[in-house]
This record gives C-alpha cells, sequence and structure tokens, in this order.
C-alpha cells in the first residue's frame, strides 16, 4: 500500500505496526518468523507488535497464523461513509452491476494509484477478482487510465517515471509513447478500456464523473470475463449504456457525470 508524501517526523513503532499489517496483507495470513525474515525484525519486536494489533482487532491468530481482522473495518467504513465520492455514486454503481450482470465499480485515485472505493457485483459474478480497497497502477486499468486522460502529459510522464509501467498480463501497456497515444483516444472518447491489461481474463471500461466545482472525483467501472465480453459489448453495448447512465445522473443536484474525461483540476486545462 503506497504511503503518504509528507516528510514530516514519524512514530518509529507507530511505522513498523504498518508494515507488519502491510506484510500480512500481501501475504494473506503470516506467522511471526515469516513476518520477521520478511521485515528484518526480531521475532521478539514483530510479536510485541502483533499482540497490541490483535488486542485492537487489527488481526485475528489462529493458531500462530496471523491474517487481517476486522477492526480496520470500523475506520474504513466510517471513512467511506463520509466520502463525497461514494456518496455520490453508490446507488448508480449498484444500478449498473444489477443491469449488466456483471462487476461495477467505484474507484478514486489515491497516491497515484486506482482505489476501489465500492463494488457490486450482478448474478452472474461467482469469484470477482477485486474487492473494496483493492488498489492498482493506473496505466493497467481502464479507470486509471481515464485518470490519466484527465491529466497534462507532463504529469503523466512524472507518474510513469516514477511508477513505470510495470507488466500484468501480455496486453499490458509498456511503451510510453503507446500510453500517451491511448490516453489521447481517451480524452476524445470519454471511455477507457482495459483489454486483459490487469487480468488475462478479463475485460474492463470505465469513465469519470465531476463536479462543476471540485473537478473530476471518481470513476466508475465494468468488468467481466472475456468469455462474456465479446468485441460487441465491449466496445459498444456497455460504453452506451454508461453513458445513457451518465445522462441520468447528470440530473442529481451538485453532481454530474461526464462522458468526456475532465480535468483533474479546472485551473490546469489540458
Amino acid at each position: 500500500m503506497p504511503t503518504s508524501n509528507n516528510t514530516s517526523r514519524t512514530v518509529k513503532a507507530v511505522d513498523t505496526s504498518f508494515e507488519i499489517l502491510e506484510e500480512v496483507l500481501h501475504r494473506d495470513g503470516a506467522g511471526v518468523t515469516e513476518l520477521a525474515d520478511a521485515l528484518s525484525l526480531s521475532k521478539g519486536t514483530v510479536h510485541h507488535h502483533l499482540a497490541s494489533l490483535e488486542k485492537q482487532y487489527f488481526v485475528s491468530n489462529r493458531e500462530g497464523q496471523y491474517t487481517l481482522g476486522l477492526g480496520a473495518l470500523v475506520y474504513g467504513g466510517h471513512a467511506q461513509s463520509k466520502d463525497a465520492v461514494f456518496t455520490a455514486g453508490k446507488q448508480d454503481v449498484d444500478k449498473l452491476a444489477r443491469i449488466t450482470n456483471e462487476t461495477a465499480r467505484l474507484i478514486v485515485e489515491h497516491a497515484g494509484y486506482g482505489l476501489t472505493l465500492y463494488q457490486s457485483v450482478g448474478q452472474k459474478v461467482d469469484n470477482p477478482r477485486t474487492h473494496i480497497g483493492t488498489m492498482e497502477q493506473l496505466h493497467s486499468t481502464a479507470a486509471g487510465k481515464a485518470f490519466l486522460a484527465a491529466l497534462p502529459v507532463p504529469d503523466v510522464n512524472d507518474i510513469v517515471d516514477e511508477r513505470g509501467l510495470e507488466g500484468f498480463t501480455s496486453n499490458t501497456i509498456q511503451d510510453r509513447d503507446e500510453l500517451i497515444a491511448e490516453l489521447e483516444q481517451i480524452r476524445s472518447d470519454g471511455i477507457a478500456f482495459d483489454d486483459c491489461e490487469q487480468f488475462d481474463d478479463i475485460r474492463c471500461i470505465a469513465t469519470t464523473f465531476t463536479t462543476e466545482d471540485s473537478g473530476l472525483l471518481g470513476a466508475i467501472s465494468i468488468s467481466a470475463p472475456a468469455e462474456r465480453m465479446g468485441e460487441t459489448r465491449f466496445r459498444q453495448e456497455l460504453p452506451r449504456r454508461m453513458k445513457n447512465l451518465c445522462e441520468v445522473i447528470e440530473q442529481v443536484d451538485h453532481y454530474q457525470f461526464q462522458s468526456r474525461v475532465p480535468c483533474i483540476s479546472r485551473t490546469r486545462p489540458l
């Protein structure tokens, strides 16, 4: 999970606790020795931190294997419920999942990654690849590319320089010029595509929504297995359905869902 760029002094013990939590998340559960080796910490140090985290229900201990606990939901759920993007988009994500029978997501940009703020699944979805809290790089997902398309090219280059263009599948864009060209097409069309670029067998489309005052808020996406996402559905039917949904959301007071990708900041036009 990315960390803040804030350079203020921090408390080392708190940093260590979060490093341990991150490693537990990454490993989907681990024991004391495994965590100590991974983080170059003593087993005693890891054990003390895990004991504190378990006391606050941030981790659970089952026969020496530590997994994430439900305590974080108290904080994450509260933050989600107070988020303006969640308030604006939840109902429409539910509707999109219901009418398409696929996975619909509400995604925001967070620390240079795409963060799934809310997710709803349709009747055809058995095992979704993502969940609330999933964080993904921007260049390999439909929503991420929609966010990048809202930025001036120099800012995109800065992100690429910092994050790189990691390949997740054989379809992931790993060439800077190819990415810049696709972002230009997204600006023109208002729809971004992930053609099995994050997962080998998943196709996804996304578009962004905004407010007049605050600029870009987030993105809504639809994803489905490639076997259910044929070319016509992928390139025409679902993008048209999303644009139709945009017209409905534009009627909501204070919020506007645009079929064209806006600037993240109104003071920095493309």
